[in-house]
């Protein structure tokens, strides 16, 4: 069972489904489902065994069509009507945007995976808040009716129910739900196996940075929409698949070694959206990533979820700690909270957001202006009080209803990113030279860029 050679199937239009919402719902779900290997030599190649109508077929359920395919040596990746599929031996990722019923693939899949002779080892679903989420399907009304569906559908693969997390405060922006289940009790990836996903997400983008992604502008060149907005300089190492809505909006898979990026964009004022994904990398520079993504679409508010599949110790064999906190120019803290998952990992989410935002071209550099109103943007808030709030375990999530999900407790941890002292630093330059451009003023004697 061979997946064609397909390239591109070409979609004049996001499916009909998503022009019923008053704006298109950007934030993604996202299902990751790993596998043991098959106990049959004959399907050495696990899910890739998978043919093309078999995919198709679970798209349909999930609400979604495939538009475009490429493969490497050790994946499958395709980019969807709403967002991106990514097929390696043992493990698949689904991400789904608008009003997509993505869990609604979840039992055929299970299906199809019978013959070739694979056990299911773990299951983690992550989403982002829902700008609409009166307009989702069952089971996307609410957290609560996702983690009922998942614990349906995955508890008797798995042995066991799995746990559930709302992470960051309400009031800070997006809100981050996961739930993770594991075939064993203490974990099942060994360090060495172990995966690092970064993902990224944005709201409130610069009409500016934007302006690429609208069929007005690119005419359906999704090459051209690449190079101008500035996403093949940030992701230059990778064979980019990339694909061009009408009349808006953008999606690409960036394929590179066991690596892969995804990016989709919204470019709608008023409920404009771009996300950034990069799982699978190893000594990957977070803070660096999420700078240079921040300038190339100037976001209002942005978040960060780094996640860890293995226990703490896989630091040692390549992954970077989760207790560093990204230090952004033009950007200020919200909040930071760090969570262990129960089957093993952890995951950290952090909130920023940026009162003064810049119009410039996408592709100039973002320098801010030293200036007061500048400098409060430059610097962000590090109170224990601001950025570091525990989270909700999957108990107290069942004995919440459906409206009050959305609150968290603002218990302070004493845990503190390791980052202050650099941030402290950066703060300290910025006032030796706003006094220097003070001084100098008063003297009218000429002030150096």
């Amino acid at each position: 069972m061979t997946i064609p050679e397909v390239k591109t199937i070409p979609i004049a239009e996001k499916p009909v489904h998503a022009s019923e919402l008053p704006g298109f719902e950007g934030s993604e779900k996202r299902l990751e489902l790993d596998f043991y290997p098959s106990r049959c030599a004959t399907y050495s190649r696990g899910l890739r065994h998978l043919d093309r109508s078999q995919l198709d077929e679970l798209m349909t359920l999930a609400q979604c069509e495939i538009v475009s395919y490429r493969t490497c040596e050790t994946f499958d990746a395709y980019v969807l009507s709403e967002s991106s599929l990514f097929v390696y031996a043992h493990k698949l990722v689904l991400k789904t945007c608008g009003t997509t019923k993505l869990l609604g693939c979840a039992e055929r899949l299970l299906e199809f995976c019978a013959p070739l002779k694979m056990g299911l080892r773990r299951c983690k679903y992550t989403r982002a808040s829902y700008k609409y989420p009166e307009v989702q399907p069952a089971p996307h009304q609410s957290f609560e009716q996702e983690i009922d569906y998942l614990d349906d559908r995955f508890s008797k693969a798995l042995g066991s129910k799995g746990v559930a997390h709302v992470l960051g405060n309400s009031q800070d922006g997006l809100q981050w739900h996961i739930y993770v289940a594991d075939a064993k009790p203490h974990g099942s990836t060994v360090a060495h196996n172990a995966r690092q996903t970064l993902e990224i997400c944005m709201t409130g983008l610069s009409q500016d940075s934007v302006a690429p992604f609208w069929h007005k502008k690119n005419g359906g060149d999704a090459v051209w929409a690449t190079e101008a907005s500035g996403i093949r300089d940030l992701l230059a190492n990778s064979e980019i698949d990339d694909f061009a809505f009408e009349p808006c909006g953008y999606s690409m898979n960036g394929l590179e070694g066991d690596a892969f990026n995804t990016i989709h964009i919204t470019p709608e004022d008023g409920f404009s959206y771009a996300s950034l994904e990069l799982s699978g990398y190893r000594n990957l520079d977070i803070n660096q990533m999420v700078s240079e993504c921040a300038k190339v679409f100037n976001p209002k508010h942005l978040v960060v979820a780094v996640s860890t599949d293995a226990a703490d110790d896989a630091a040692e064999e390549g992954l970077p700690s989760l207790d560093e906190l990204p230090a952004l120019n033009g950007m200020s803290s919200d909040g930071c909270t760090y969570q262990t998952l129960g089957p093993g990992g952890a995951i950290m989410y952090c909130t920023f957001s940026c009162k003064v935002q810049s119009g410039g071209p996408i592709k100039s550099k973002i320098v801010a202006s030293v200036s007061e109103q500048a400098f409060a943007c430059l610097t962000p808030t590090l109170s224990e009080s601001s950025y570091v709030r525990p989270t909700m375990s999957i108990q107290s999530i069942n004995s919440m209803s459906t409206s009050s999900l959305c609150s968290v407790d603002n218990t302070p941890s004493t845990k503190k990113p390791r980052v202050a002292e650099s941030l402290n630093d950066i703060q300290s330059q910025l006032v030796s030279k706003l006094e220097n451009i003070h001084s100098r003023q008063t003297r009218d004697e000429p002030v150096e860029a």
